[in-house]
Order: structure tokens, then C-alpha cells, then sequence
């Protein structure tokens, strides 16, 4: 899964890395979530990230800085 927010960065759920990474507008790509146990699903919402998490079958909810 991939999504972006309003400031560019893009989302994306490393399902066999159960993490979530972090791309941001300067093309920078750090670990933003670790942990997350087979994240598949991505959707923002204003300043929030929701993460569906295939492993434990949950919708988890992040705000984003």
C-alpha cells in the first residue's frame, strides 16, 4: 500500500518488513513505523495515517507530525 500526504510525502507499507517507511518530498527514505505486523492497506486523512495490518487483522490509527 502507498498513500501521500498533503505536505508529499508518501506512505508505504513494507509488508515483509513489517514497517512502514517514509519517503519524503526531498526523496529521503527513513523508517517511520516499526512493528506493524503485515501492513498492506494505507489511507490518509488529514494528519492522521490509518494502517490496516493484515497480521492481526486491525485498522491502526497514527497522527502525522
Amino acid at each position: 500500500g502507498l498513500a501521500l500526504d498533503d505536505n508529499g510525502n508518501m506512505y508505504i507499507a513494507n509488508y515483509d518488513g513489517n514497517n512502514i517507511l517514509k519517503l519524503s518530498r526531498s526523496n529521503q527514505l527513513t523508517t517511520f513505523i516499526e512493528n506493524i505486523e503485515k501492513p498492506y492497506y494505507l489511507y490518509v486523512s488529514g494528519n492522521f495515517l490509518f494502517i490496516s495490518s493484515q497480521g492481526n487483522n486491525t485498522v491502526l490509527r497514527y497522527k502525522l507530525d
